[in-house]
């Protein structure tokens, strides 16, 4: 899980914890344009910068673009550029179902389906391989919990920021290809959040009960119960489109599904995921910064794999507010993952950091946060459907 926030001006906590709320439960982030390959061999990690290109127009009779998935051995993350619509051709309006680029497009890719996946075996020498698993029209749910506790000093003033957070976040199933590709709805089918900062009456809001939201939660109410992104990814987690179907104002990025290891791995192997980033601070330039997750397959217990993840800064960072922005994508903690299923049943990360001089020299910032995500149960994901607030996809 991997969300940031933007630099707040001197002792604006809310600002700070209303940002982090709307990143953590919201969308996992923007898909960044790059390739990312895994390192099962030990060497260096390399990422290939990769243009975006425009999609193809399917007929002239339509203005939706039928764009083909890239194939599997090419994992780039490529953000969708949307085709104009023609003169005559009345405003889109936002997205209230399922948008008609899903059904569209299925059928001219799905013929291009070069190859078909053949079941492989989950151990082989002592080895694993790892390959997420889908079907056509199935609805996967996590439960999400996160409580965050942000404690920020300036001269004299101490102000603390505590939030805790549950939602649950769902993908649906709508496209399964030959080659393995799976086309999902990403949402966030209800949210019940409380914030309470120093000095200030707790804050809470509940998707399901509560009609209107409080001030600063109206956008996040909109958001939930609705199609946020449209993903379509390889077996391996790569993403080979993305396209945000609700309007975000406020700058996100990361993952929103972990990316698996090309190869088969051994209890014991470690590999990375590099990841470029850009931090963006009040009154400075852009700041591109490299970063990697490092994987290490801890063990194998009743094809249930357990993985330990570290984040790791590779770019020198001698800036205080630039690592009060970096803390947002630390994630160090253990993810668990099913070889038979082929999903994450769960992931826990927890983390306690503290950055000294980030708006001045009598300043500090002491983060402490934990993140619990599960996998609903299969055949409770049909009766339990939770009552959520916005329209929903048919």
């Amino acid at each position: 899980m991997i969300t940031f926030f933007r630099a707040t001006p001197r002792g604006s906590v809310a600002n700070l914890i209303l940002t982090l709320l709307a990143s953590t439960i919201i969308s996992a982030g923007t898909a960044t344009a790059q390739t990312s390959r895994p390192n099962t061999t030990g060497q260096k990690s390399t990422t290939r910068q990769v243009a975006p290109t425009a999609p193809k127009t399917a007929t002239p009779k339509s203005p939706t673009p039928a764009t083909q998935p890239q194939p599997t051995t090419t994992p780039a993350a490529k953000p969708i550029q949307p085709a104009k619509p023609e003169a005559a051709a009345a405003p889109e309006a936002k997205p209230t179902t399922e948008p008609a680029i899903v059904e569209k497009d299925d059928k001219a890719t799905e013929q291009k389906s070069a190859s078909t996946v053949k079941e492989e075996p989950i151990e082989e020498d002592g080895k694993y391989l790892f390959r997420y698993k889908f079907n056509k029209g199935e609805t996967l749910r996590w439960d999400v919990e996160h409580k965050a506790e942000v404690r920020t000093s300036v001269a004299n003033s101490t102000q603390t920021a505590e939030t805790t957070t549950t939602s649950v976040k769902s993908w649906r199933v709508t496209v399964l290809y030959d080659n393995g590709n799976a086309k999902f709805i990403h949402s966030v089918d209800r949210v019940d959040m409380r914030n309470k900062l120093t000095g200030r009456q707790e804050v809470r809001y509940n998707s399901v009960t509560d009609e209107k939201p409080p001030e600063g939660f109206e956008q996040m109410a909109k958001e939930i119960g609705v199609p946020l992104t449209l993903v379509l990814v390889d077996n391996r987690g790569n993403i080979v489109r993305r396209e945000d179907l609700v309007s975000q104002p406020n700058s996100r990025t990361g993952q929103i599904i972990v990316p698996l290891p090309e190869q088969r791995v051994a209890v014991g192997d470690v590999w990375n995921i590099p990841q470029d980033v850009s931090i963006t601070l009040k009154n400075k330039p852009v700041k591109q910064v490299k970063t990697r997750q490092q994987f290490k397959l801890q063990s194998v217990n009743n094809d249930i794999a357990t993985l330990q993840v570290e984040s790791q800064i590779l770019t020198p960072i001698h800036d205080p507010q630039l690592e009060a922005q970096l803390m947002q994508y630390d994630f160090n903690g253990t993810i668990r993952f099913d070889l038979k299923a082929g999903r994450i049943i769960a992931q826990q990360c927890d983390l306690d950091k503290r950055v000294h001089g980030f708006q001045g020299e009598a300043s500090t910032m002491h983060y402490v946060t934990r993140f619990i995500e599960k996998l609903q149960p299969a055949n409770l994901s049909s009766a339990t459907r939770p009552t959520v607030v916005g329209p929903q996809p048919k």
